[in-house]
């Protein structure tokens, strides 16, 4: 019996082999004040309650690393 999180894994991790050929011959590339403008957006999206919550950087910590252990 197969583990599906095993084959979802095999699946991601393709696809993301795959976005990343595709990337390497499609840069993105965007202006300082193009970027600052997408995040003002997607900050006004927030909830006010959301953006009056003391920030927490401790989950990035965490993140920050787990992802170490990957190289």
């Amino acid at each position: 019996m197969k583990n599906p999180d095993h084959e979802l894994l095999l699946q991601r991790t393709s696809a993301f082999m795959k976005f990343n050929e595709w990337e390497q011959h499609h840069r993105f590339i965007m202006d300082f004040q193009t970027a600052l403008d997408g995040l003002e957006t997607i900050l006004n999206l927030l909830p006010e309650q959301s953006k009056a919550r003391p920030f927490d950087p401790s989950g990035i910590a965490h993140l920050h690393k787990a992802l170490s252990q990957l190289q």
